[in-house]
Formats: C-alpha cells, sequence, structure tokens
C-alpha cells in the first residue's frame, strides 16, 4: 500500500491465502450470473435456443445406444443397460467437459490477467458453475430415460441433491487442478482426449466393470477412480444398481480432499498467471 495514496496497492506483493479467499467470497455475484449468462447466450443464436440442452444429451444418448447397445450389441445380459448408459454417460461427460475446458481457461484469458487485476481461480470456479448450468437440463433428459426403461420412483431420488454436490465438489476440485496442470503444460489439452477415452472404460461409463473382474482385491483398487466412484453412487441413487461400499468410501474421502488440494495447487501459482 502506497503511504501517499492508501487506497493503491503493490499488485506483485504476496497475496496471503485468507485474503484471496475473501477476495473470491466477494466477487460470488459474479461466479452466480456471469456463467449463467453464458450458458444461455451460448445457443441463443440456434432456432432451438435453450432446447439444446435438452436435445444435445438425448441425441448423445441416442448415438451410445444405438453404437453399443443395437450395432455392438453390449448389452447382452444386462436388463438395464440403457438406464445405466444415461448415467454414466451424462455424469462422464459432464466432468469431462469442465476438466478440458479448465485445462485452457488461463490461457484464454491471458489478455484479461494482464490488464485487471482479480482472484485467478474465477476462471476455473466460472466454468464449474456455467458447466453446471448447462447440465441441469440433462437431468430432465436422464429421468425420461429412465422411466421408459421401467425405473419406477424410488426413495434414493431423495439422495440426488446429495448426489449433485458430491459431483460439483470433485468437478471443482478437478478444474482447479486442470487449470493450473494446463498453465504449467500447454500440451495437456491434445493429450487429455486420449486420457479420456481410457478413463470411459476404466469407469464402468458403458460397460460394467464387475462383469469382468472377479477379483473383489482389485475392484476395491478401481474404486479409488472418483469418475468410478461417481458414477456408481449416482447408478445406486437413480436406477438402485449395487453399489459397492469401497466406491462410496472413495466417493467420501475424494469430496473432503480434491477441493483444498486444487485450490492450494491453483494458489501457488497465481502470481505467474499472465506472465
Amino acid at each position: 500500500m502506497s503511504a501517499d495514496h492508501p487506497e493503491l496497492f503493490d499488485l506483485g506483493r504476496p497475496i496471503k491465502l485468507g485474503e484471496y479467499t475473501r477476495d473470491l467470497w466477494a466477487r460470488r455475484d459474479y461466479l452466480l450470473t456471469v456463467p449463467r449468462r453464458e450458458s444461455r447466450e451460448r445457443n441463443a443464436d440456434f432456432l432451438f435456443g435453450q432446447l439444446w440442452l435438452i436435445i444435445n444429451p438425448a441425441l448423445m444418448i441416442t448415438v451410445y445406444f444405438v453404437v453399443f447397445g443395437v450395432i455392438i450389441q453390449s448389452n447382452r445380459g444386462s436388463a438395464d443397460f440403457l438406464s445405466r448408459l444415461v448415467v454414466g454417460v451424462l455424469f462422464f461427460r459432464m466432468t469431462q467437459a469442465v476438466i478440458q475446458a479448465s485445462t485452457s481457461s488461463v490461457e484464454r484469458s491471458r489478455g484479461l490477467i494482464r490488464s485487471i487485476q482479480f482472484p485467478r481461480a474465477l476462471l476455473p470456479l466460472g466454468i464449474v458453475i456455467g458447466q453446471m448450468y448447462s447440465f441441469f437440463p440433462s437431468l430432465i433428459v436422464m429421468f425420461v430415460v429412465v422411466g421408459l426403461a421401467g425405473v419406477e420412483p424410488m426413495w434414493q431420488w431423495l439422495l440426488l441433491p446429495a448426489v449433485l454436490l458430491a459431483h460439483f465438489l470433485l468437478n471443482t476440485g478437478f478444474s482447479l487442478v486442470a487449470a493450473r496442470a494446463g498453465f504449467a503444460f500447454n500440451d495437456l489439452g491434445p493429450l487429455l482426449t486420449h486420457l479420456f477415452r481410457v478413463l470411459m472404460y476404466g469407469s464402468g461409463v458403458i460397460f460394467p466393470i464387475e462383469d469382468y473382474i472377479e477379483s473383489e482385491r482389485v475392484l476395491n483398487y478401481l474404486a479409488i477412480n472418483p469418475i468410478y466412484a461417481i458414477i456408481g453412487v449416482t447408478r445406486w441413487v437413480v436406477i438402485d444398481s449395487d453399489l459397492r461400499s469401497a466406491q462410496l468410501w472413495s466417493l467420501v474421502i475424494w469430496c473432503l480432499l480434491i477441493v483444498p488440494i486444487g485450490f492450494r495447487a491453483f494458489f501457488g501459482a497465481e502470481r505467474r498467471y499472465g506472465e
């Protein structure tokens, strides 16, 4: 802070974590309004407008079902294939969209970072909230599909807000880590495309892992994968599928740790963003 002008401060001074957190909280209105507006504007020029938030996931599920359920016929012996598919694909693609967008969030905003002083964590956090706004309409598609597949309302549906909160926490932590990693390694974006192909099959998005692995120990190790954990818990809540206790505990631990870890990782390079 300048003695002649006490309202001014040195932009290069060290920032304390508590001060940084308070600065983020002071800008909470931005996180609640700007990402929502951008989400609405994204489809404003299309004929169907905001209906695309429902049409897109519906078409995506249709394509996956035709390819894996009709052509490849990977649904043999699985009466709830379509229900499992819609839950797995929607939640997986949501996390994928958040991570991939967050990876380049700092680089895309380099000009803004250099011209305005603000907590840089607003960039990946804004992506998470914007993607959540776009994700909510796809829940309509999910319940329509599971209803058509014969799933009746059950008490677990009351736990859906808790599942969405867990999904939000995971995505928040992932976005902060991805933004920090993308800043340090520019080629991370293209690599993520291939990584997510592996994760899609390794997380049981389409094919149930339990049908191919008999070892309990291996399945417990696989439950460390947070995407596998959130999909397993969500399927139990929505369609009453089998839930492994390892998946539940994994999700709880990830939700408790990932945001502080991600926040610390991102904050560690705060003064270097924009260089």
